[in-house]
């Protein structure tokens, strides 16, 4: 009879390696514990079953981290998904599966990272342009540019940065002509001809689309020089 229990175990042996050949773990399992239990002093049946035990334990372990894996993908944690593929790789390091969902959520942390970089830079450029530091606000730009060149939104900027720098310039501009106006006034004679000269300048300005100067600018903004300018010359 033990010997009819040694054979009929040797057959349920048989049985469960056909089981591993199509990768059905649990009935191998379940063949090789009806054989143990059928001879129970053969270490090499026990060996055998331990194994698959642990195997189908990794297995359950491997499956569970791949669930927690995608749910965290589809909610957006995706450190969480990647610490459970981690937990994968580790028992599975050539896991097929486990290593393309890897490269999937690496690339989705990177294009995360590379949005909230691209949001801080273009938040900085509008506080900097509020602030009218418009060459530092373009300086900005330049690292946003590289992150996403084609958005709109750094266009945009770019625009509104530029034409406050211009605006800027014809200001200055517009400041020093007032100051050279006032200067020649004050020298008497020749404050007619100075003046003039510096509406000739102002009408350049405007007509070349840098801002709005204009005469009538310089003369709002010095009334002395409209004044003057437009008097009749003593006799």
């Amino acid at each position: 009879q033990k010997r009819r229990a040694q054979q009929q175990a040797q057959e349920l042996r048989h049985k469960a390696e056909e089981a591993l050949e199509r990768n059905n773990l649990d009935d191998a399992l379940v063949s090789l514990q009806a054989a143990v239990k059928l001879d129970d002093s053969n270490p090499e049946l026990i060996k055998f079953r331990d194994s698959l035990q642990q195997a189908k334990t990794r297995a359950e372990h491997i499956r569970q981290a791949l669930q927690r894996a995608e749910s965290a993908q589809e909610s957006g944690q995706l450190l969480e998904s990647l610490k459970a593929l981690d937990e994968v790789l580790a028992l599975d390091p050539n896991h097929a599966e486990a290593r393309a969902m890897q490269a999937a959520v690496n690339n989705a942390i990177r294009e995360q990272q590379r949005r909230k970089q691209f949001q801080e830079l273009t938040d900085r450029v509008r506080k900097q342009i509020a602030a009218r530091e418009f060459q530092q606000a373009l300086d900005t730009l330049k690292n946003a540019e590289q992150i996403d060149p084609a958005a709109s939104l750094v266009k945009e900027l770019k625009r509104t940065a530029l034409t406050g720098l211009e605006q800027e310039r014809v200001q200055r501009e517009i400041e020093k002509l007032a100051g050279e106006i006032e200067d020649a006034l004050s020298r008497g004679d020749q404050g007619e001809s100075g003046a003039r000269k510096a509406e000739t300048r102002a009408s350049r300005i405007q007509a070349e689309g840098k801002g709005t100067a204009s005469p009538q600018t310089v003369r709002r903004s010095h009334p002395v020089v409209g004044n003057r300018a437009g008097a009749a010359p003593d006799h």
